[in-house]
């Protein structure tokens, strides 16, 4: 299974990114092979990232997703 997260600011006020990778994190049993976010400021500018301390020097997210990825591999 994967999993995602997402959060918006309806009153506008800046989301915390650790709060984006926290909720992330929480996921991590339902993909624990791969990860990633993507962001989105007030003034439309989006990044798409999967080191959570590149989320740090963006405060000013209004919207924000993140994803655990599960592999599985066919056998068949």
């Amino acid at each position: 299974m994967c999993g995602i997260t997402g959060i918006y600011s309806l009153s506008g006020e800046r989301i915390p990114p650790a709060k984006l990778h926290s909720m992330t994190e929480m996921l991590s049993y339902r993909g624990p092979d791969d990860h990633g976010y993507a962001v989105f400021t007030p003034d439309g500018r989006s990044i798409v990232t999967r080191n959570p301390e590149e989320l740090a020097g963006h405060p000013d997210i209004v919207l924000g997703f993140g994803h655990r990825r599960l592999s599985i591999l066919d056998l068949s």
